[in-house]
């Protein structure tokens, strides 16, 4: 028998994304002045605000072609060398980042190899990849893949996050 133990499936999706519906969850972000970014992580689910049912809709909608359900969502946002370490998403099987808002010199996302930071003991060519951020850009990833937001160069760079599990 023969499988695979540690697929790295990730899936894109370019979605609409509303002036409103940026203007609201920047606010929303703002009020949340964390040491190296503002985050809502620690508070509600931000998915279950009636101000951004639209979006919901329209992310609920990708999940499902995905067997994929809402765990927790909260929006973050990035000034001028904020950043995010290397980290990766518990108890779930997928994250997933939305691009709210963002320029040129919005920092990328960085991706790393499943065995990071032991990939290169063992000589895996490709270490990382780096996602360029663009208004809708929806990335789905598996929780386990480590990943990092380099210090940010604007003060545009928002994101909406969501840690997503299978429906039962």
């Amino acid at each position: 028998m023969k499988f695979l133990i540690f697929p790295n499936y990730v899936y894109k999706y370019n979605i609409k994304v509303s002036q409103q519906d940026q203007n609201f969850l920047r606010i929303i972000a703002k009020n949340y002045k964390q040491e190296y970014h503002y985050t809502t992580f620690y508070k509600d689910n931000i998915l279950l605000l009636p101000q951004i049912n639209d979006l919901k809709k329209t992310l609920e909608n990708i999940f499902d072609k995905l067997n994929l359900k809402v765990l927790h969502a909260w929006v973050q946002g990035y000034g001028e060398d904020n950043f995010h370490d290397c980290h990766t998403h518990a108890e779930c099987m997928y994250s997933c980042v939305l691009y709210l808002d963002c320029s040129d010199k919005s920092s990328k996302t960085v991706f790393y190899h499943p065995t990071h930071p032991h990939s290169v003991m063992y000589h895996v060519k490709k270490t990382n990849i780096q996602i360029k951020p663009k208004i809708g850009k929806l990335v789905i990833f598996p929780s386990y893949l480590p990943h990092v937001v380099l210090p940010n160069k604007d003060k545009k760079r928002l994101v909406l996050s969501a840690n997503l599990i299978q429906k039962s």
